[in-house]
């Protein structure tokens, strides 16, 4: 008995201690403790069905560089740094990786150029102006520095608004965790495991065997279900809440933006959301759509949508708000949604782009950059 419970301890111990060795090893030799959108190294197979997402063929590959971009590595001998900052239509989920717009702009861009260019990929589905600053202060903060950051938001604001209903939500609280998959541990909160280097490999490992944290099936059957949704919407809502307090908002965040670049010598260039939506749009690409629900309607029937017509004039809102912006700050703008317009070819839903429309974005934005560059 008692030589049982001495080799035990002895096991007990010698545990400890290997994981104290791997804990140490891991904190010396593994990369500083930085910000990283995705988990770096994250590597998964999408395979979006055509009947689903109308000009999009598989499979696509989902890479995450070590710095936590769907991007290339960092080249030693780049020229321009470029960070694309916004959400899924910037994320081109189910576009394979050099099908992606911040990809084929990285290509155009690089040409028109004749210089090394590097567009960094920090795109997220959902996230809103208010994630955007946030992630904008932490990555500015830290390596590699960006010499341009490239805006496209807006569809989010207008969606969290018209979910939250008539009344308008107050101001969310600053959660790091969602805008960024790697958050560098805070000692003054350190406890148990979590906050450790093991923690993290294991999280990460997990993760790349998962492809837990893209929060969608690699078949995007779930747009099946959304759609249903809002096909059976519980009714129909054709007039818009009072679109002052979220424009007001979105306003306030785009100033912490600009703030945030400014500090860092960054130029900041903003770009307007394009989307399917119109006052009259073809039975057949109303099936297309799910987005502008009230509520939690990604998850439950019957709930609440806005009409198409209704979440076309909401959007206009937000890029006049944004085209304001620009003109009193005397920002870049690129116009895409005028650009676009719309061009069913260019979109597979209500707002993320087709290879298509990655193809015609990368373009056009390689075009105005380059104007820019020029200057």
């Amino acid at each position: 008995m008692r030589r049982n419970l001495i080799r035990l301890l002895v096991l007990a111990l010698s545990t400890l201690l290997a994981l104290v060795a791997v804990e140490l090893a891991l904190r010396a030799h593994g990369p500083a403790p930085a910000f990283r959108i995705w988990l770096p190294g994250l590597e998964v197979e999408l395979e979006p069905r055509a009947e689903i997402m109308p000009g999009v063929s598989g499979p696509a590959r989902f890479h995450v560089s070590t710095l936590g971009f769907r991007a290339d590595e960092r080249p030693d001998d780049v020229e321009l740094s470029i960070l694309a900052l916004g959400g899924s239509a910037t994320e081109c989920l189910y576009l394979d990786q050099d099908e992606a717009w911040p990809a084929r702009l990285q290509l155009e861009l690089g040409t028109l150029l004749a210089r090394r260019v590097w567009v960094a990929n920090a795109g997220k589905s959902g996230r809103t102006s208010r994630d955007h600053a946030l992630q904008l202060r932490h990555l500015l903060a830290q390596e590699p520095s960006f010499e341009r950051v490239l805006l496209l938001t807006g569809v989010n604001d207008l969606c969290a608004w018209l979910a939250a209903g008539e009344v308008a939500p107050a101001r969310p609280a600053a959660d790091v965790t969602r805008a960024f998959d790697v958050v560098p541990p805070d000692p003054a909160r350190r406890r148990g495991w979590r906050p450790t280097a093991l923690w993290d490999l294991l999280r990460s490992l997990r993760s790349r065997l998962e492809g837990s944290s893209l929060g969608q099936d690699r078949a995007g059957a779930v747009y099946a279900t959304w759609r249903a949704h809002r096909r059976d919407a519980g009714r129909w809502l054709a007039e818009l809440p009072d679109p002052a307090p979220a424009l007001a908002e979105f306003r306030a965040v785009l100033l912490e933006l600009l703030a945030s670049a400014t500090r860092h010598g960054a130029g900041l260039v903003l770009v307007t959301q394009p989307a399917l939506w119109s006052t009259a749009l073809d039975p057949e690409l109303e099936g297309r759509l799910w987005l502008g629900g009230v509520g939690d309607f990604q998850h439950r029937a019957g709930c609440a949508y806005y009409t198409t017509a209704a979440l076309a004039r909401g959007l206009e809102l937000f890029n006049a708000a944004l085209v304001d912006f620009a003109r009193e700050h005397e920002l870049p703008l690129l116009d895409l949604a005028r650009e676009l317009a719309g061009d069913p070819r260019c979109f597979y839903d209500d707002v993320h782009f087709s290879e298509e429309g990655a193809r015609r974005v990368a373009r056009f934005l390689a075009q105005g950059l380059s104007a820019l560059e020029a200057r």
